[in-house]
């Protein structure tokens, strides 16, 4: 940009589109205030704004995450009649999705006469950014009804919308459009997939699908590697990693925490140790906190105290409260107080409204008899009204999330009344 900036300060007879290509340029290089610096000289120079330019500097807002400014230009962009033009309208909306303000967001997306794919993809995208998976499922419905044919991104965005709310069912229908619309092939979407029924507890499809995929794309292959970790096959994730590598794909920082994930689930400790200490020594890997806390779990649920302790002391890091909760663990599987008295008081100086810790060290002093200490862990969380997060169970019934929780009353019947809504639900 450098050049481009020398020829542009030394041209007299500056046009609009000139300004234009400039502002753009700025936003390729992520230079979004400079963009925005433009967007207020044009305005100072008497220059009219067109469509480009305000779609632009809505564009550099959203990059820059600056809401405020974005709803000024929304305001411009009103002011000078482009309210109803798509590509302005596009960069807004775009712009309000960025910032996270979805309440704007759906309401210039409402005011959309006819959308096109971007923009409805733009809306399903930033729903699922937002946290908002379940709105994002429904909005692909009006989408097709509209007309307007979703492409592989709309489908990769939707299937991972279904994977974080575990909805299988919408995500097989997924599934069967995306073989209609001839999208299958695309490796995208079909890592999604994978991803998706292995997230959903359907290892078995997430596995065929994978198979019948002949994509050298570590993508891929770390989807199935941590899809078959989290369902705790740790021989399988073995096998998988070795036909990885047999594949001439090198295993990258997420293909390791997969297999140290499966290691810890299935406590093989002494493998989650040569995994580890494989990633600086033949694949020049550093150990990020992630692998770690792999490491640290696996140590934990085996027990091992001092091991776990050692490796949080030494490691380059700061120890997490996950990692800490793992040794706090570790020290009520092996009864040890003094070491669970010292990380207890580590986690409530990290997170002070985490009942696990107030509950664990209770039981590590329970099971050593020292009842007071018990009584006193007990209101000391009482008095800090730490409460203890209740348990749930869900069901998807006709692509409705129904959730049930385990109060006082029904503690360990959640599960059992999920179960029977659904049938009684289903019942002709």
């Amino acid at each position: 940009m450098e050049e481009v900036e020398l020829i542009f300060q030394n041209k007299d007879d500056l046009d609009l589109a000139c300004w234009n290509a400039m502002m753009f340029g700025y936003i390729i290089s992520n230079d979004g205030n400079k963009a925005l610096g433009l967007f207020s000289l044009i305005n100072r120079s008497g220059e009219k704004s067109d469509q480009i330019t305000l779609a632009t500097a809505a564009k550099a807002c959203g990059c820059l995450v600056l809401l405020d400014e974005g709803k000024q230009i929304h305001a411009h962009v009103i002011k000078a009649g482009f309210d109803s033009d798509l590509y302005v309208n596009s960069g807004i909306l775009d712009m309000y999705i960025k910032c996270g303000d979805m309440v704007n967001a759906g309401i210039v997306f409402n005011y959309i006469s006819a959308p096109d794919d971007v923009a409805w993809t733009s809306m399903i995208s930033g729903c699922v950014d937002n946290g908002n998976e379940d709105q994002a499922l429904r909005i692909y419905h009006p989408m097709r009804q509209s007309g307007v044919m979703p492409d592989e991104y709309t489908f990769a965005t939707l299937i991972k919308a279904s994977s974080y709310v575990t909805a299988l069912e919408q995500g097989r229908q997924l599934h069967a459009n995306v073989i209609k619309l001839d999208c299958v092939s695309d490796p995208f979407v079909g890592t999604s997939l994978v991803d998706m029924y292995a997230k959903c507890g359907n290892i078995e499809d997430s596995y065929r699908l994978f198979k019948k995929m002949n994509v050298r794309n570590i993508v891929l292959w770390n989807a199935m590697l941590v899809g078959i970790a989290q369902h705790g096959n740790a021989e399988e994730a073995v096998n998988l990693f070795k036909s990885m590598k047999s594949h001439g794909i090198e295993p990258d920082r997420v293909s390791f925490i997969g297999i140290l994930s499966a290691c810890s689930l299935a406590g093989l400790t002494s493998e989650a140790y040569e995994y580890f200490h494989s990633m600086p020594n033949d694949c020049g890997i550093e150990p990020e906190i992630e692998h770690y806390s792999c490491l640290v779990d696996a140590l934990g649920r085996a027990g091992l105290v001092q091991e776990v302790d050692k490796v949080i002391e030494t490691m380059p890091f700061k120890a997490s409260a996950s990692m800490n909760r793992a040794l706090l663990g570790a020290c009520r599987i092996q009864g040890d107080v003094e070491i669970g008295k010292r990380v207890a008081a580590r986690l409530f100086a990290l997170e002070p409204f985490d009942s696990a810790a107030y509950v664990l060290l209770s039981n590590i002093y329970a099971a050593a008899n020292r009842w007071d200490d018990a009584t006193y862990a007990r209101k000391m969380m009482k008095r800090k009204n730490v409460k203890k997060d209740p348990g749930f169970s869900w069901i998807d019934v006709k692509n409705k999330l129904h959730l049930f929780l385990k109060e006082r009353s029904l503690y360990y019947h959640s599960e059992k009344l999920a179960i029977a809504y659904g049938l009684i639900s289903t019942l002709d």
